[in-house]
């Protein structure tokens, strides 16, 4: 097991211990600490169990602003805009647009809301180690912001040639 590998099983163990009180705190902080009014394409994620909660966000984009969410095609991260979270679907661990959702141009996204197990001080991130979000980031042009739980701070995460950092982190 290489060091990513050792940082990531404790990492989801450290989250995966969060009560569900804190994990509410983070929601509620995150709404209120993420400003999005310079922003009007927002691609963000529909976050998992463990994950600070996006849900509630991505119902106020998709009333206020134009929202896509990703899908994963052969590891490829794919936008599609989304006009009700309702129409989501469960594939794999993830929820994706379904299949007739419009997929956005790149140029057209101008916030990408990136989650991660954990992110350290100079915007690198600790995913599954797919790669999916770093080759997605080095296509856009826009700006990137990492959301974290902030006990999911890491000091330092190793980088590798292909890591992409972000252009900051909200640790709510």
């Amino acid at each position: 097991m290489d060091i990513k590998d050792t940082l990531r099983k404790d990492f989801i163990a450290k989250r995966k211990m969060l009560s569900k009180r804190r994990k509410h705190q983070a929601k509620q902080t995150l709404f209120e600490k993420l400003h999005l009014s310079h922003f009007q394409t927002i691609l963000s994620y529909a976050s998992m169990e463990d994950e600070v909660d996006t849900w509630e966000l991505n119902h106020w984009i998709c009333e206020n602003r134009t929202l896509c969410i990703p899908k994963v095609e052969h590891h490829d991260l794919i936008p599609c805009r989304v006009t009700d979270m309702a129409h989501l679907h469960k594939k794999k661990r993830f929820f994706e647009p379904n299949e007739n959702s419009k997929v956005v141009d790149l140029d057209a996204i101008d916030l990408v809301l990136v989650p991660g197990i954990c992110f350290d001080e100079n915007g690198y991130r600790l995913g599954f180690g797919y790669g999916i979000y770093d080759r997605f980031l080095k296509q856009i042009r826009c700006k990137t912001i990492g959301i974290c739980f902030y006990e999911l701070k890491a000091k330092h995460i190793p980088k590798e040639i292909h890591d992409v950092s972000v252009d900051g982190v909200l640790f709510v």
